[in-house]
């Protein structure tokens, strides 16, 4: 009814229902004068402002809050909110109808008002403490180190309480002989042990992050000597470091400290080989540039007899499509020079062409021309030998095709090059027969023409340099000659114009 006041039953009614309402809200109810004239000047009155109300009126025994308390916008209480008994009982007898059928269910009310309409906040268990960062857990054992003499002897339960210590590393062969307790050794000849540990911390990623330390001791007091790190995800930590040796492993008296990580992205997983020693004034790397292979087998052998350890790892094999063609290899890296040295590289053998032609652009670029002839020829000469890209093809009815095309054009680039390493040899005989036969077998081949202007200006000047700036630009005129040579997936590589002719580092 709108302009006057209800009759006494709806009135009665009316107000006891709001008053439900808004007594559960610590609102005071306002009388009918004051209500109207809130709805005349509120659009929607349901968010009224009701705080001007003349007297309020109590329902059952809740007490309305102060005036200074009431929000001007108050939001309706979720509907699993309870609601007193007690007031649904008086409303009851006001009328059956008074309660509407969304009532929520009628536990006890709560018998103290909040005295905020505000929500309150949520707490925290005071037990709860803020995860330390790794550099931070690092600083706190430095702290407990210089705290007392005795810690010394309780620094592996120190880390074993502080869940830093180190999990079992991947198995990586040798990393699964990992040490997960600190060592002590005088690496650096001063007669005072150092500290050598490694620590681990789950991260936000699959792999922990973790660091090696060195401590060393001076008057009683250690401090950090040495940490390692490479993780982009944060300095100073590696993913999943396993330390493997504090020993001297390369013959030299002085203790080495040799360790790993692992990398993983979203197929496969790299294992890094790192190691230090004290060089004087600091500790220096072991390697030029660290080791690093998929899902290798890493083992620490004196593969020469020669009273020093080598590093092995045989792997290698990415895991994604992507990667393309693949075998493994045996990597051995050697003590020379002061610092371990990639030694030899042997692959394991294969049943494809790509393989046999790519072996021999290595032995002719370690000059091993013998090797490289006798490759050469195999490639040439081996009919089991077998194309890999019809296995890429869209169209089974293209396989053959791309089959021929592959092997066509891989052995048209073994003839050219073997031209090249028959004349560096010093057989010209033979340089020769290798570039008819390559006019012969392969005729529509821009590597014919290129082979001539080669060979043409080699005869004369016994310069490949010149003679390969004589083939460039017939190399460059017929871009299809690298299409056999490329597209074996990313761990292999790409092939440009300047790669078909072999140009010697040394060459005159």
């Amino acid at each position: 009814m709108k302009g006057q006041c209800e009759t006494e039953p709806q009135r009665g009614a009316r107000w006891l229902l709001t008053a439900v309402a808004l007594a559960y809200l610590g609102f005071s109810v306002a009388a009918c004068g004051s209500v109207q004239a809130s709805r005349q000047s509120t659009p929607d009155a349901t968010t009224a402002n009701v705080t001007s109300a003349a007297s309020p009126v109590p329902i059952a025994t809740i007490a309305s809050p102060p005036a200074t308390a009431v929000s001007t916008a108050p939001v309706p209480p979720s509907p699993a909110t309870p609601i007193s008994s007690a007031i649904l009982a008086t409303a009851t007898a006001f009328s059956p109808t008074a309660i509407p059928t969304a009532a929520p269910a009628t536990p006890a009310a709560p018998s103290t008002p909040t005295s905020s309409p505000s929500p309150s906040p949520t707490l925290v268990p005071p037990t709860t403490t803020p995860a330390l960062g790794l550099a931070d857990q690092v600083q706190a054992l430095l702290t407990f180190m210089n705290s007392d003499a005795g810690n010394q002897a309780r620094l592996a339960q120190w880390i074993a309480d502080r869940g830093l210590s180190p999990g079992q590393p991947p198995d990586y062969g040798e990393t699964q002989k990992a040490l997960t307790s600190p060592v002590e050794a005088d690496l650096d000849g001063d007669g005072d042990s150092e500290i050598v540990l490694s620590l681990w911390q789950q991260s936000e990623g699959i792999l922990p992050l973790g660091t090696v330390l060195i401590l060393d001791q001076a008057n009683g007091q250690y401090r950090l000597a040495y940490q390692a790190g490479t993780a982009a995800a944060a300095p100073d930590t590696l993913y999943s470091p396993a330390l493997l040796k504090v020993e001297d492993i390369n013959g030299d008296s002085v203790p080495e400290v040799l360790y790993t990580s692992t990398d993983c992205g979203a197929h496969t997983c790299f294992l890094t080989i790192w190691g230090v020693a004290w060089h004087g004034t600091g500790y220096t790397s072991l390697f030029p540039r660290p080791p690093s292979m998929a899902y290798p087998v890493l083992s620490l052998t004196d593969t020469n007899g020669d009273s020093k350890l080598e590093i092995v790892l045989k792997g290698g094999v990415i895991g994604s499509v992507g990667a393309g063609l693949q075998r493994e290899r045996t990597e051995v890296y050697a003590w020379r020079n002061g610092q371990y040295e990639l030694a030899s590289t042997a692959y394991e053998p294969s049943p494809y062409l790509y393989f046999k032609i790519m072996d021999a652009n290595e032995a002719l670029a370690k000059g091993d021309y013998e090797r490289a002839i006798s490759l050469y020829h195999q490639a040439l000469t081996d009919d089991e030998l077998l194309a890999w890209k019809p296995m890429m093809a869209d169209d089974k009815a293209k396989e053959a095709e791309v089959a021929r095309k592959e092997i066509d054009g891989l052995r048209a680039f073994a003839l050219f090059r073997l031209l090249q390493v028959q004349g560096l040899a010093g057989d010209k005989v033979a340089a020769r027969q290798a570039l008819a036969d390559l006019h012969q077998r392969y005729p529509t081949s821009a590597l014919g023409e290129a082979g001539d202007h080669y060979w043409q200006r080699f005869e004369a000047s016994s310069d490949p340099v010149a003679a390969c700036a004589e083939a460039q630009p017939i190399i460059e005129a017929h871009p299809e000659v690298l299409e056999p040579l490329n597209g074996y997936g990313y761990a292999n590589p790409d092939f440009s114009a300047v790669d078909i002719c072999y140009r010697p580092a040394s060459a005159p």
